[in-house]
């Protein structure tokens, strides 16, 4: 998978000192985030940032933190709870289930990425700092990409054929402008990269694994789609729900911050 990794993205690549850098043993990051959350051993190197003092190396214990998160916690410049800015209401069993049986795009599932396509406008709000910052982006449709070596193959001895989503920071520039999403039907989970406007982290910033599940709709939520990513430094629980065709509202619930954006379709 190493090559197909790294031939995907190629062109998306561009210098840029002042971002994370896309690193040549992204696969491995990659692996090692995914054995992490499968062993229920992870290992988060932000957390002490915050302050929180506490043990999140098992799946129950990281998502007790980031659904508490989600329901009662702010940040500095926050109106209002992630619960109730986007009306979607994750358990946090649903969390530990999407990390113990972990999945894919799979399938019928693989138009999920299209859940979470359309103009992304709204905020990130840093606990550990209190600033405030505009995050706008592009999230475009899914499509579906092949491999680039005659290596990667599927179980049929196939070429392999990813589904993939590029995502365009509007606001920033270089090669923070752009990242990605990525999964197929034989892989047990999603994968990502988004630099960030931070100095070169050689990867540990910018590399995401995802494990993705979806909140029915109830009397006391929202329909949704969600994703708990992992990445080398922290993590977060990401949902957006699925009540308008047009609009819809998408938070990130981190360990160090929270996300709120506004979502308009194209479709």
């Amino acid at each position: 998978m190493k090559k197909a990794l790294l031939g995907l993205v190629s062109l998306l690549l561009v210098g840029n000192a002042q971002a994370d850098q896309f690193p040549s043993n992204f696969s491995s990051l990659v692996q090692q985030l995914y054995h992490s959350v499968t062993s229920d051993d992870i290992e988060l190197t932000r957390i002490a940032n915050e302050n929180l003092n506490k043990d999140l190396r098992t799946r129950k214990a990281l998502c007790n933190e980031l659904v508490v998160r989600h329901y009662f916690s702010t940040a500095p410049g926050m109106t209002q709870t992630n619960r109730a800015y986007s009306g979607v209401s994750p358990t946090a069993s649903q969390c530990v289930n999407a990390l113990t049986y972990t999945n894919s795009y799979t399938g019928d599932r693989g138009s999920r990425w299209y859940d979470w396509a359309g103009a992304h406008s709204g905020f990130w709000y840093e606990g550990s700092t209190g600033q405030k910052f505009s995050d706008k982006a592009i999230w475009n449709d899914s499509i579906k990409m092949p491999a680039n070596s005659p290596y990667d193959v599927d179980q049929s001895g196939n070429p392999r054929v990813y589904d993939f989503q590029s995502v365009v920071f509007t606001e920033r520039t270089g090669n923070s402008k752009y990242g990605w999403n990525q999964s197929h039907p034989e892989v047990q989970y999603i994968w990502g990269w988004d630099p960030k406007d931070e100095s070169n982290a050689g990867g540990q910033v910018g590399t995401h694994v995802g494990f993705p599940f979806h909140v029915a709709k109830s009397t006391s939520t929202k329909e949704a789609s969600c994703i708990v990513w992992v990445t080398p430094q922290e993590a977060f629980l990401e949902c957006i729900s699925m009540e308008s065709e047009y609009w819809r509202r998408r938070t990130a619930t981190g360990l160090t911050g929270f996300g709120q954006w506004s979502v308009s379709r194209w479709y």
